[in-house]
């Protein structure tokens, strides 16, 4: 929509080559054969933990190697990335219909690259609460998930088959097999494998609704005339912020 404007993003015109990760190529069956070393070292009880540690590291090693012999591994920080919207107020209207004032403007910092999970997510949808002096503020921001097309489609379902097929291998593997059987956790098992959609969208492409929650109850100082302190929110409170606005005027009040 026109009133979400981007203040500030770092520059990503080449966003996923840069977080491609470069790491050094392993042969699956050097990795095989670390662990025959390492399954056959007896270690002293108090390095059972870290021969633990290193057992899992390779195993995890094994399946990532096998993935990246197909597809290009991206580092996880690709999805810490922000960046700053502002929304402009004055084209909200908070839940009774009044327009909020056109100073009220709300910076918010959303993910640079929004995410959903293919074929379950309708698209990325995320609220914001914000708290003001006498009011709080709901926001909801929506991006419905891009077109996908059918190739894209069936090369998501090749990556996913990929997964099962990898391991299966692994299961049949010498040691490996064995390794997994008796410590599943150490390797990432297909059924917890997602398709995820991450797309970057234009300022017109997120929707936004702003609610304003009128706070209650209220606390007043009486001093020859009442002068409104503070609010804070009960559930169980009916709201009656909106006979108090700011800068209220006994002549706006008889005009309701």
């Amino acid at each position: 929509m026109e009133n979400a404007k981007i203040l500030f993003e770092k520059p990503t015109p080449d966003i996923l080559k840069n977080f491609r990760i470069k790491s050094l190529k392993y042969k699956d069956s050097s990795i095989v054969e670390s662990l025959k070393d390492m399954m056959s070292y007896i270690p002293l009880p108090s390095e059972k933990k870290k021969k633990d540690k290193c057992v899992e590291y390779l195993v995890k090693g094994w399946f990532s190697q096998k993935m990246k012999e197909r597809y290009s591994e991206i580092s996880p920080g690709i999805l810490e990335l922000e960046r700053e919207i502002e929304i402009d107020a004055e084209y909200f209207k908070d839940n009774r219909g009044r327009e909020l004032s056109a100073d009220e403007l709300i910076k918010l910092k959303i993910p640079m690259l929004l995410r959903a999970e293919l074929d379950k997510d309708k698209g990325w949808k995320q609220d914001y609460d914000r708290r003001g002096d006498y009011d709080n503020y709901k926001l909801s921001l929506f991006s419905r998930i891009p077109k996908v097309h059918p190739n894209i489609r069936r090369a998501g379902k090749e990556a996913l088959a990929l997964a099962y097929k990898t391991y299966g291998e692994a299961l049949g593997t010498e040691m490996l097999g064995d390794i997994i059987m008796k410590n599943p956790q150490y390797a990432p098992h297909p059924k917890d494998t997602k398709l995820i959609v991450l797309w970057k969208p234009k300022p017109s492409e997120i929707h936004i609704e702003v609610e304003r929650i009128d706070n209650d109850p209220a606390l007043v100082l009486e001093y020859d005339k009442l002068y409104l302190v503070s609010t804070w929110m009960e559930p169980d409170e009916e709201p009656f912020m909106h006979l108090m606005p700011k800068n209220y005027s006994l002549d706006e009040y008889m005009k309701t």
